[in-house]
């Protein structure tokens, strides 16, 4: 029992044993206790309530609690507690009673605890007479929660500093067909690098996403980390860092800021949707494009892995492959290089070297199907006008 709960009782202090010995607090801090006491203590609703006499230990330090209750209690109450339910049954002599946690309140003690705010008392006080601890408002359960106030917010973080600009901002337009397309720069930079600054910035528009529309379609393969455990490979840049949805590119010198800056534009428009469509990753084109002629089952495996990369940019994708498969028929290691298989592979090719454009749809967009029944493929088509775009390319084999 903690000191103010114990004066709040009213209970003479002569009647406290001090031959204690101390105890080991929860924060590992050694507390001498002012004594302990023999209390009744009742503990139920109406008729369904039960009283024990057990010892209390009186402490004084900052808490946001009346009472810790412990096992030797629990156990002489016979009670048995389910934290799941949260929820503690026991014997009584008009059967079985129980008392409820209460969540709200366990939460705004532990964070009352956590932040050390001083102890409230509340306002339903505790008397002790026949044998019972009984409350003001007329419960006969105990109650161990710190307040009738709303609890507070677990994730307040108000105390927290927040971290400002180190210097004034300015807000500069970077669009002339729509001015409220703003960004912030800092107001201490030299007059030729705040007007170099705000040129790169106004040509380079297409890497900002205004809204969910402008937002690219970048390859899993990109956005993917992966462990670089080949120490020839090299990191994609070294001015740039992210912060989970923030990145921050970074010069040891102000007039270097610029160049960096186009470096790392240049990566973001490699890998970005283009203001012309989707486009397929180039790079996964060149390898396709530089393959010789397959030899073995592994050579047939990479260009089909290849092509699975692309798959949303080629139409009948499986047709296109069926060539390729039939080549695997032969033996385990080397292949049946036919003349089909020849002319599939040209073919491939000279498709992947002119690669459509994929389109996004819009709000309000009728969207049109097309099917072939020689394999399970399809394009989903959005209209723009009498121009049909399209959408995705899938294809099954059957």
């Amino acid at each position: 029992m903690f000191v103010e709960a114990f004066k709040t009782i009213n209970v003479a202090e002569h009647l406290l044993d001090h031959s204690v010995s101390p105890l080991i607090s929860f924060s590992g801090d050694v507390v001498q206790p002012l004594g302990s006491v023999h209390l009744p203590f009742t503990i139920g609703i109406g008729p369904y309530t039960t009283t024990i006499t057990t010892n209390f230990l009186v402490v004084d330090c900052p808490t946001a609690y009346n009472v810790i209750f412990g096992r030797t209690g629990i156990n002489d109450l016979k009670a048995i507690v389910s934290t799941h339910m949260l929820l503690m049954k026991f014997p009584t002599p008009y059967g079985n009673g129980y008392i409820r946690g209460d969540q709200l309140s366990a939460r705004s003690c532990y964070n009352t605890s956590v932040k050390q705010q001083h102890l409230h008392v509340p306002k339903e006080t505790f008397s002790i007479h026949d044998q019972a601890i009984k409350t003001s408002s007329d419960k006969a359960h105990l109650n161990i929660h710190c307040s009738n106030n709303q609890p507070d917010d677990p994730q307040d973080y108000s105390f927290t500093q927040q971290a400002q600009p180190a210097e004034e901002l300015e807000n500069v337009s970077i669009s002339k067909d729509y001015p409220d397309r703003i960004v912030k720069i800092g107001t201490i930079l030299s007059p030729p690098i705040r007007l170099a600054l705000i040129s790169f910035l106004q040509e380079n528009t297409e890497v900002f996403a205004w809204s969910y529309e402008d937002m690219p379609g970048i390859y899993p393969d990109i956005i993917c980390y992966r462990l670089s455990i080949d120490p020839k490979t090299k990191p994609i840049g070294k001015n740039m860092e992210v912060y989970v949805d923030d990145m921050l590119v970074k010069s040891k010198h102000a007039d270097q800021h610029i160049a960096n800056f186009f470096k790392t534009f240049s990566i973001l428009k490699k890998y970005r949707m283009s203001q012309r469509g989707i486009e397929a990753n180039p790079e996964k084109i060149k390898e396709i494009m530089d393959m010789k002629e397959p030899l073995t089952s592994k050579d047939i495996q990479s260009l089909t892995g290849k092509m699975a990369a692309l798959t949303r940019f080629i139409s009948k994708a499986t047709d296109k492959c069926a060539p390729f498969f039939k080549a695997l028929k032969g033996s385990k290691k080397y292949i049946t290089w036919t003349n089909e298989c020849a002319e599939a592979f040209k073919n491939l090719k000279e498709y992947m070297s002119k690669a459509p454009l994929l389109s996004k749809p819009k709000v309000g967009d009728t969207l049109i199907v097309y099917l072939s029944v020689s394999a399970v493929s399809f394009v989903l088509i959005r209209s723009d006008g009498s121009i049909e775009r399209p959408i995705y390319y899938a294809s099954k084999a059957l």
